[in-house]
């Protein structure tokens, strides 16, 4: 599918969302763009390789085309989503040992915009090396979206669990905020729960995607609408540390997000909270869902 004769260049790395880089390619084809996707040699193992090229209508490029073929266009802006430890610390310290990694070198002194979106877990995220890449990348002018808000580390051994949640329309908010190209409203979570017919129906959807104790957190939430629970409190209610509250919000909101909603549940003051408006909607999701 074409569109404006913009072309998003989406580098894939071998990490778990690559299989659903589909997603990303339909966004951005819906705000108009014209998608090349680029894997890492070890992400081909990743991708559905002819399902991506029917859906770009273009050839998933991993090496260097040879002199006889047929040169690609040239990049307007590039989102490298999902992307891994390795090719994070190699694009900040300039190595070129890949297709994938020789079009990011370059990028910045062409003025190509670049946004890359990391799924590393917490060990790989601590590390000194990783650090210093992001910020010698955004020194550099490349949009990392990685910190509160954006993309945030999962602990070792959890990426499957978040998977299903990974942000794939914040990389390209960003894209269309650097190039001027309006993105569409579900790449930009803007909906209402309760000014949506089909509300009651995703937000079943979407907590049967978690387990008990998210639900659990949702429950109490929702059984007290716009009253603020501190996460040492909502912890002890759920059996659960704050952290694991904090990382279990996280991942319900960008289910919410995903779906092109605004969040579930918010943090004001001292504690989380579901907005009336919104709680009578999780309620009945969570009662369809125990029925």
């Amino acid at each position: 599918m074409t569109g404006t004769g913009r072309v998003l260049y989406v580098i894939v790395c071998a990490a778990g969302p690559a299989g659903d880089v589909g997603k990303l390619v339909t966004m951005a084809q819906d705000d108009g763009w014209t998608v090349q996707i680029v894997a890492t040699p070890n992400a081909l193992d990743f991708i559905d390789v002819p399902a991506l090229e029917k859906q770009t209508g273009r050839p998933v490029r991993s090496r260097y085309r040879k002199p006889s073929d047929p040169k690609p266009p040239r990049a307007d802006a590039i989102i490298v989503a999902p992307a891994t430890y390795n090719t994070i610390n190699k694009f900040a310290q300039g190595i070129a040992d890949t297709y994938a990694l020789g079009l990011l070198a370059e990028a910045p002194g062409l003025g190509i915009p670049v946004v890359v979106q990391p799924f590393v877990n917490s060990a790989l995220a601590s590390r000194t090396p990783f650090r210093r890449a992001v910020e010698t990348l955004r020194d550099e002018g490349v949009h990392v979206l990685f910190g509160p808000g954006q993309f945030e580390a999962h602990p070792p051994s959890a990426g499957a669990d978040r998977v299903d949640s990974y942000p794939w329309h914040q990389a390209l908010s960003v894209i269309a905020q650097i190039t001027g190209v309006p993105d569409n409203p579900a790449a930009n979570p803007i909906r209402r729960w309760d000014q949506h017919t089909d509300a009651r129906t995703l937000a079943t959807i979407l907590i049967k995607k978690h387990e008990t104790m998210p639900r659990r957190i949702l429950a109490r939430l929702s059984a007290a609408p716009g009253e603020a629970v501190d996460a040492d409190t909502l912890g002890r209610g759920v059996n659960a540390t704050p952290e694991q509250v904090a990382e279990a919000v996280s991942r319900i909101n960008s289910h919410a997000e995903a779906f092109g909603f605004i969040p579930l549940v918010t943090f004001e003051g001292a504690g989380y909270l579901i907005d009336p408006s919104t709680a009578h909607v999780v309620a009945d999701a969570l009662a369809q869902i125990d029925r």
